[in-house]
Protein backbone atom coordinates (compact mmCIF):
# COMPACT_ATOMS: atom_id res chain seq x y z
CA UNK A 1 0.00 0.00 0.00
CA UNK A 2 1.11 3.53 -0.73
CA UNK A 3 0.86 6.13 2.00
CA UNK A 4 -1.04 9.30 1.08
CA UNK A 5 1.87 11.51 2.11
CA UNK A 6 4.10 9.72 -0.42
CA UNK A 7 1.49 9.98 -3.18
CA UNK A 8 0.55 13.64 -2.74
CA UNK A 9 3.73 14.97 -1.14
CA UNK A 10 1.84 16.56 1.77
CA UNK A 11 1.75 15.42 5.37
CA UNK A 12 -1.99 16.10 5.69
CA UNK A 13 -2.67 12.91 3.65
CA UNK A 14 -0.53 10.74 5.94
CA UNK A 15 -3.37 8.54 7.23
CA UNK A 16 -4.76 7.72 3.78
CA UNK A 17 -3.52 4.56 2.12
CA UNK A 18 -3.77 3.78 -1.58
CA UNK A 19 -3.38 0.54 -3.47
CA UNK A 20 -0.74 0.56 -6.22
CA UNK A 21 -1.78 0.30 -9.85
CA UNK A 22 -0.99 -3.04 -11.49
CA UNK A 23 -0.33 -3.52 -15.19
CA UNK A 24 -1.43 -6.76 -16.86
CA UNK A 25 -1.67 -7.72 -20.52
CA UNK A 26 -4.90 -7.70 -22.52
CA UNK A 27 -6.36 -11.13 -23.25
CA UNK A 28 -6.93 -10.25 -26.92
CA UNK A 29 -4.17 -7.97 -28.19
CA UNK A 30 -1.50 -8.22 -25.45
CA UNK A 31 -1.79 -4.47 -24.84
CA UNK A 32 -1.41 -2.99 -21.36
CA UNK A 33 -4.36 -2.95 -18.97
CA UNK A 34 -3.95 -0.90 -15.79
CA UNK A 35 -5.86 -2.32 -12.83
CA UNK A 36 -6.85 0.10 -10.11
CA UNK A 37 -8.49 -0.64 -6.80
CA UNK A 38 -12.10 0.16 -7.56
CA UNK A 39 -15.26 -1.88 -7.77
CA UNK A 40 -15.88 -1.19 -11.45
CA UNK A 41 -12.46 -1.77 -12.99
CA UNK A 42 -10.49 -4.08 -10.71
CA UNK A 43 -10.95 -7.31 -12.68
CA UNK A 44 -10.58 -6.17 -16.27
CA UNK A 45 -9.13 -8.58 -18.81
CA UNK A 46 -9.38 -6.44 -21.95
CA UNK A 47 -7.78 -3.09 -22.75
CA UNK A 48 -10.79 -1.69 -24.59
CA UNK A 49 -14.37 -2.37 -25.52
CA UNK A 50 -13.22 -3.26 -29.02
CA UNK A 51 -11.11 -6.17 -27.71
CA UNK A 52 -14.02 -7.33 -25.53
CA UNK A 53 -16.43 -7.07 -28.47
CA UNK A 54 -14.12 -9.10 -30.72
CA UNK A 55 -14.26 -12.01 -28.28
CA UNK A 56 -17.96 -11.69 -27.49
CA UNK A 57 -19.19 -11.50 -31.07
CA UNK A 58 -16.95 -14.02 -32.84
CA UNK A 59 -19.41 -16.91 -32.17
CA UNK A 60 -22.56 -17.71 -30.24
CA UNK A 61 -20.97 -19.23 -27.10
CA UNK A 62 -17.60 -17.50 -27.45
CA UNK A 63 -17.81 -15.60 -24.16
CA UNK A 64 -18.79 -18.76 -22.33
CA UNK A 65 -15.81 -20.52 -23.88
CA UNK A 66 -13.55 -17.65 -22.84
CA UNK A 67 -14.81 -17.76 -19.24
CA UNK A 68 -14.29 -21.53 -19.03
CA UNK A 69 -10.73 -21.21 -20.32
CA UNK A 70 -10.05 -18.32 -17.94
CA UNK A 71 -11.24 -20.38 -14.96
CA UNK A 72 -9.11 -23.32 -16.09
CA UNK A 73 -6.09 -21.00 -16.30
CA UNK A 74 -6.59 -20.07 -12.64
CA UNK A 75 -6.70 -23.75 -11.59
CA UNK A 76 -3.64 -25.46 -13.14
CA UNK A 77 -4.48 -28.83 -11.50
CA UNK A 78 -7.80 -28.86 -13.36
CA UNK A 79 -11.47 -29.03 -12.43
CA UNK A 80 -14.31 -31.46 -13.13
CA UNK A 81 -17.23 -30.29 -15.24
CA UNK A 82 -19.65 -30.06 -12.29
CA UNK A 83 -17.40 -27.61 -10.45
CA UNK A 84 -16.92 -25.59 -13.63
CA UNK A 85 -20.70 -25.43 -14.10
CA UNK A 86 -21.15 -24.28 -10.50
CA UNK A 87 -18.48 -21.58 -10.86
CA UNK A 88 -19.91 -20.26 -14.11
CA UNK A 89 -23.44 -20.28 -12.70
CA UNK A 90 -22.57 -18.41 -9.52
CA UNK A 91 -20.00 -15.94 -10.83
CA UNK A 92 -21.16 -15.17 -14.36
CA UNK A 93 -24.88 -16.00 -14.28
CA UNK A 94 -24.81 -18.46 -17.16
CA UNK A 95 -27.33 -21.20 -16.48
CA UNK A 96 -25.52 -24.38 -17.38
CA UNK A 97 -24.96 -27.94 -16.25
CA UNK A 98 -21.99 -30.34 -16.34
CA UNK A 99 -23.18 -31.99 -19.55
CA UNK A 100 -23.18 -28.67 -21.41
CA UNK A 101 -19.71 -27.87 -20.06
CA UNK A 102 -18.41 -31.25 -21.25
CA UNK A 103 -19.95 -30.69 -24.67
CA UNK A 104 -18.32 -27.26 -24.97
CA UNK A 105 -14.97 -28.62 -23.81
CA UNK A 106 -14.96 -31.43 -26.44
CA UNK A 107 -14.05 -28.84 -29.06
CA UNK A 108 -11.17 -27.45 -26.98
CA UNK A 109 -9.87 -30.95 -26.17
CA UNK A 110 -9.86 -31.79 -29.88
CA UNK A 111 -7.86 -28.62 -30.63
CA UNK A 112 -5.33 -29.40 -27.88
CA UNK A 113 -6.08 -26.30 -25.81
CA UNK A 114 -7.63 -28.28 -22.94
CA UNK A 115 -6.47 -31.65 -21.64
CA UNK A 116 -8.70 -34.17 -19.94
CA UNK A 117 -7.86 -37.05 -17.67
CA UNK A 118 -9.92 -39.67 -15.89
CA UNK A 119 -9.62 -40.30 -12.18
CA UNK A 120 -10.50 -43.74 -10.74
CA UNK A 121 -10.67 -45.57 -14.06
CA UNK A 122 -13.22 -45.27 -16.83
CA UNK A 123 -16.15 -44.69 -14.43
CA UNK A 124 -14.47 -41.92 -12.45
CA UNK A 125 -14.61 -38.17 -12.80
CA UNK A 126 -13.14 -36.37 -15.78
CA UNK A 127 -10.77 -33.56 -14.84
CA UNK A 128 -10.26 -30.80 -17.40
CA UNK A 129 -7.20 -28.55 -17.33
CA UNK A 130 -5.68 -25.96 -19.62
CA UNK A 131 -2.72 -27.25 -21.65
CA UNK A 132 0.65 -26.07 -20.36
CA UNK A 133 1.46 -24.32 -23.65
CA UNK A 134 -1.60 -22.04 -23.28
CA UNK A 135 -0.92 -20.96 -19.70
CA UNK A 136 0.53 -17.55 -20.60
CA UNK A 137 -1.05 -16.96 -24.00
CA UNK A 138 -3.93 -14.49 -24.44
CA UNK A 139 -7.09 -16.60 -24.23
CA UNK A 140 -9.31 -14.08 -26.00
CA UNK A 141 -7.14 -14.25 -29.10
CA UNK A 142 -7.27 -18.06 -28.91
CA UNK A 143 -11.06 -18.01 -28.81
CA UNK A 144 -11.16 -15.66 -31.80
CA UNK A 145 -8.66 -17.78 -33.75
CA UNK A 146 -10.37 -21.11 -33.07
CA UNK A 147 -14.03 -20.05 -32.91
CA UNK A 148 -14.11 -16.98 -35.16
CA UNK A 149 -15.88 -16.89 -38.49
CA UNK A 150 -13.65 -17.73 -41.42
CA UNK A 151 -14.15 -17.59 -45.14
CA UNK A 152 -14.10 -20.75 -47.22
CA UNK A 153 -10.56 -20.11 -48.47
CA UNK A 154 -9.29 -19.56 -44.91
CA UNK A 155 -10.82 -22.86 -43.80
CA UNK A 156 -9.33 -24.73 -46.76
CA UNK A 157 -5.88 -23.21 -46.12
CA UNK A 158 -6.03 -24.21 -42.44
CA UNK A 159 -6.77 -27.83 -43.34
CA UNK A 160 -3.83 -28.06 -45.75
Amino acid sequence: MINGAEKHGKSQYEGFNYWPKITVSCDTCNGDVILTHSKERDDRAFCSRECYRQVKTCRKNAMKDYIILKILREYPDGLPSDELAYMIGTMNHYHTNPNKISALLKFWVAKGVVTKRLINGSRGRTIYSLAKSYGNKPLGKGVIDFRGRKTYTQRVNMEN
